[in-house]
């Protein structure tokens, strides 16, 4: 064998050691690890685990809807800037509003004969409460909503009156209330633009039937009664069962909280919606706070899998 010949089995030889060492370092490299225990295991099988990275963070708006019960009290739905809240459970007027006298059915208030007040039926010792309740106002009250909403704001809700009124009962809505001003309505005959504890300006139904005290025309029987309040359109609009009672044309929409304020009265309140553009900088300043405190969520929350029962005692012989 000559010299060239040797030199070239030697050449060929060293290139193959060198693919045999270097390409197994090189190919650990290019291709992701799955977790450690999760070895030899093919796509699909690594117990639900993300071996992708990180994943994307949740959207400003998703935010608010996985910590709106802590930012508004109820439970949020939101559509670009637009944001709808939704009070018709246990707890969430209380945090969503301040002010005395907010009943719930856990209010010492709804004890004994006040009870009926909110049961439409008790069967097989179960208590069915009126659909959707949201509160009980009782005797006199004033709550102011801890939120604002900037535009177009718009509010619904079932209204019952279970209980006898008379021309001293009083219930008043507000919108965009800020500093004791902004629009009003008594009992829905009337929205009135409010400052200074003055009406300013003010605009009465001009239907004959509700011209009276509600004592003479409310429906106190049956399903609650369906009321909408709020900007529409450059107006202030009010529908009382789907009828328009009262528009209050070129009213300025300045933006803020939701109010009610009653005397003299007993009402309970059901599915209370309120909508319309939300106030992204006070959002930013309280998800802001929950974030220091631990408290921000920022993913949906596992439903919690039924437990089985307990296994019964063995009998004794």
């Amino acid at each position: 064998m000559t010299t060239t010949t040797l030199s070239r089995t030697a050449f060929r030889s060293f290139w193959i050691l060198a693919s045999i060492l270097v390409y197994p370092l090189l190919a650990d490299e290019e291709t992701p690890k799955p977790p450690a225990g999760q070895e030899g295991k093919p796509a699909g099988e690594t117990g639900g685990k993300d071996i992708t990275g990180p994943a994307e963070p949740p959207s400003f708006e998703k935010l608010l809807e996985l910590n709106g019960p802590e930012l508004f009290g109820g439970k949020v739905k939101m559509n670009g800037d637009q944001i709808e809240v939704v009070f018709d459970q246990d707890g969430q007027m209380k945090a969503g509003f301040e002010g005395p006298g907010i009943h719930d059915s856990t209010s010492d208030k709804l004890k004994g004969t006040n009870r009926s007040f909110i049961v439409v039926e008790v069967k097989d010792g179960k208590e069915k409460l009126v659909p959707g309740f949201a509160v009980l106002g009782l005797e006199r009250g004033a709550w102011v909503s801890k939120f604002a909403i900037t535009g177009n704001v718009w509010i619904e809700f079932g209204f019952r009156i279970p209980n006898l009124i008379n021309q001293q009962s009083s219930f008043k809505v507000r919108l965009n209330w800020e500093k004791g001003a902004g629009y009003e309505t008594d009992f829905f005959r009337k929205i009135a633009y409010v400052s200074g504890g003055m009406e300013r300006s003010s605009v009465s139904t001009p239907l004959a039937d509700y011209k009276r005290h509600p004592s003479a025309w409310m429906p106190r029987k049956g399903a609650s009664n369906r009321v909408a309040f709020g900007m529409r359109d450059g107006k202030c609009l009010l529908r009382f069962n789907d009828k328009e009672l009262v528009a209050f044309p070129n009213a300025p929409d300045k933006g803020g909280k939701v109010a009610f304020e009653f005397g003299k009265i007993l009402f309970t309140l059901d599915n209370l919606k309120i909508s319309g553009k939300y106030d992204r900088s006070w959002c930013e300043k309280r998800l802001e706070e929950l974030k220091k405190a631990g408290k921000l969520k920022v993913k949906e929350e596992a439903p919690q899998e039924p437990q089985p029962p307990p296994p019964e005692p063995p009998k004794s012989n």
